[in-house]
């Protein structure tokens, strides 16, 4: 049993404690955030996914997971905070680290030789070995072992991609890599690949602007059948019946916190000439946000009635998962709202106050108002037939 302190517990943070802790350590959660640390300590998992709350529920009586702001000694500490790019207003999109090296920051009045410090939080390329430079400055030869080793967690199975994923893992020296790696097989039990600390930030970032990269591909196809009449879906299905293609389908753009942001931590690592590939998928989804909306203002403006509301179903940014951070949908109700469409919204696993008014489709059929849905939770797939016969449907976004 050894001591281990998670810091940041949001959505890979949570979840890696208790199953650390499920595991036979001792846990101790940090974070800043007051909502986050009421719910633990009102033992509150509502807001959790389904398997993440079970598992939280049965950690509880173990009484080997507590959650405070500041971290205690412990022998293991692993950093899970976000890395956000900053303002909008910053065209290069640099990576925000000030959650990281506030994180650092306040375990140094802690930090043993003998302590792992496992860095989980997406990075650009050269953070791990910079902390350790900034570590060697403040503590010299007592420094402790650092690695970098990426979350690979898919929102709304969390505890399946945890227990399952490879996980790679890079130190700063090796027996930071070979510490690290005994550590994550041990508690985790999963398979683990070894690298540097800057081939384990490479592989994170690599792997995210491979997704975004396919999904430009399927978005700019449709953009392509768009203009020549065809129907995308069907068009792609029969292109997939070659055994050596997977086209994915096309959407409404891309959100989620990795996704739309971790390219960019390439892309600006690099002179630009030489990620151009990369650049152009990131103007292909963020403009298909862009263009979807215009359409469903286009379609709007089309009808001979003219509505008081609309109802716009799903406001997440994937089917399944309450997480509406960089949500396309939300994007997407922002352009209607300014154009002075008064939307409602259907969306029962997005709890967040969004300022609007909430309808469900049920309703919205019943009251003959137009239904857009541009996120198909499961929910609403049990709605298919009576969407796709109701007049005021908007399908041009939808996953049929």
């Amino acid at each position: 049993m050894v001591d281990v302190c998670v810091i940041g517990l949001g959505y890979v943070g949570l979840p890696t404690a208790l199953l650390i802790a499920d595991a036979g350590h001792r846990v101790q959660g940090v974070d800043i955030d007051n909502q986050i640390l009421s719910s633990i300590s009102n033992q509150d998992g509502s807001c959790l996914e389904p398997e993440v709350a079970s598992l939280f529920a049965s950690v509880l009586t173990t009484k080997r997971f507590e959650a405070s702001r500041r971290a205690k000694p412990a022998d293991i500490f692993i950093i899970c905070v976000s890395t956000p790019t900053f303002d909008q207003d910053d065209a290069l999109h640099n990576a925000d680290l000030s959650h990281v090296y506030s994180a650092i920051e306040s375990i140094i009045p802690i930090l043993k030789p003998h302590n792992i410090v496992l860095l989980e939080s997406t990075c650009p390329m050269g953070t791990t070995d910079a902390i350790d430079t900034y570590l060697m400055t403040k503590l010299q030869s007592d420094r402790p072992l650092l690695a970098y080793c990426p979350e690979r967690i898919l929102p709304g199975n969390s505890l399946a991609e945890l227990r399952s994923n490879v996980r790679i893992v890079g130190g700063t020296t090796e027996k930071a890599t070979e510490r690290a790696a005994v550590f994550l097989s041990d508690s985790l039990g999963v398979a683990v690949e070894k690298t540097t600390a800057k081939g384990a930030e490479a592989v994170k970032l690599f792997e995210n602007s491979y997704r975004d990269t396919m999904i430009a591909f399927a978005n700019e196809l449709d953009n392509i059948c768009d203009d020549h009449g065809l129907n995308s879906r069907q068009i792609i299905d029969l292109a997939n019946l070659h055994p050596r293609v997977s086209i994915l389908n096309p959407g409404i753009g891309v959100g989620g916190h990795c996704i739309p942001v971790d390219p960019w931590f390439l892309i600006n690592s690099v002179d630009s000439s030489k990620s151009t590939l990369l650049q152009a998928a990131r103007v292909v989804n963020t403009s298909k946000t862009t263009s979807s909306g215009q359409k469903i203002i286009e379609w709007l403006s089309g009808m001979d009635e003219v509505f008081n509301e609309i109802l716009v179903a799903g406001v997440a940014f994937k089917p399944d998962v309450a997480d509406i951070r960089n949500s396309p949908a939300l994007e997407i109700v922002k352009m209607l709202t300014e154009h002075n469409i008064n939307v409602c919204i259907c969306d029962h696993l997005v709890k967040d106050d969004l300022g609007l008014k909430r309808k469900n489709i049920a309703e919205g059929i019943l009251e003959k108002i137009p239904v857009i849905v541009l996120v198909w939770h499961s929910e609403f797939i049990s709605l298919k037939s009576e969407l796709l016969n109701y007049s005021y449907f908007y399908n041009r976004l939808g996953e049929f």
